[in-house]
């Protein structure tokens, strides 16, 4: 009897410290998810032929007007980590058919904020929107990267004032930033949950059941197929999410797509701009 209580006792004492380190482990991602979105202090000069914007209260973005009448001012929105600087040679590049570029820095980014999950970025995206129809007349678009797709799909869904949407290597779900973390990502269901408790109410989002029915402007969604960070299987039900346009690339890792084919990069998008009429 003495043995069986002992091997009870032992059992329940596995379960609890196992409960307590998976708890343990769920809180630690979501308050590194929330503190370790870069600040970027170190960003430098404007590129040459863009000047910065201040915009809702205290956020900064670097501005290239359109070279070509009618074309369309692109909102660029870096993902998680990133600024700024990001995809700086597909922005030339586009630069180079005409179209202008808003280049954000996120509060988490430009601003050491807590990360807001998606929501809060999206928020801050409508906003660079609306300041871009306030620098000038055209139509405005929206291209983000990893995270910053998410929230600029997000963005779109919102309201904001925008005829497109461009996201490459996008998640539908952010609970993918948990590959900096140690274990698998099943392991970390718990950390949505948590989330709001350590990032002062931001949640991570999920598409899947975050859009509207409504949604109805017109996206492309760019993959890579040899992706490791975000799972290839997003760019699909992205583009169903989004009923939008679907392109995946051969061999790109996260975000590798537009060093793999940089002609046919600049390109899509182009065309797809150009299909929209901006």
């Amino acid at each position: 009897m003495r043995r069986r209580r002992l091997v009870i006792l032992l059992v329940l004492s596995v379960i609890v410290v196992g409960a307590v380190a998976w708890v343990g482990e769920n809180v630690y991602a979501a308050r590194w998810i929330a503190t370790n979105c870069r600040n970027s202090g170190q960003e430098g000069a404007p590129p040459a032929g863009a000047r910065d914007v201040e915009f809702a209260n205290g956020l900064h973005a670097w501005w290239t007007p359109p070279t070509q009448a009618g074309r369309a001012t692109i909102v660029m929105v870096h993902g998680y980590p990133g600024d700024r600087r990001d995809f700086a040679q597909f922005a030339s590049a586009i630069q180079g058919r005409g179209y202008g570029t808003f280049r954000v820095a996120l509060a988490c980014a430009h601003m050491g904020a807590l990360y807001g999950g998606g929501s809060r970025e999206a928020e801050e995206v409508v906003a660079a929107a609306r300041q871009v129809h306030q620098l000038g007349p055209g139509p405005v678009a929206l291209f983000g990267f990893s995270g910053g797709g998410t929230a600029a799909v997000l963005a779109a869904d919102r309201g904001a004032p925008v005829v497109a949407v461009v996201t490459d290597s996008a998640p539908t779900n952010l609970i993918n930033i948990t590959h900096y973390m140690t274990f698998p990502r099943w392991f970390y269901q718990l950390t949505p949950l948590v989330y709001p408790l350590v990032s002062h109410g931001g949640r991570l989002v999920d598409l899947q059941g975050g859009l509207r029915r409504s949604y109805a402007v017109p996206t492309l969604v760019i993959q890579g197929e040899a992706d490791t960070y975000v799972n290839p299987h997003n760019g699909p039900r992205l583009a169903a999410l989004t009923h939008g346009q679907l392109w995946m690339v051969p061999g790109a890792d996260h975000g590798k797509s537009f060093t793999l084919e940089p002609q046919a990069y600049t390109d899509r998008v182009a065309g797809f701009l150009a299909s929209v009429r901006v």
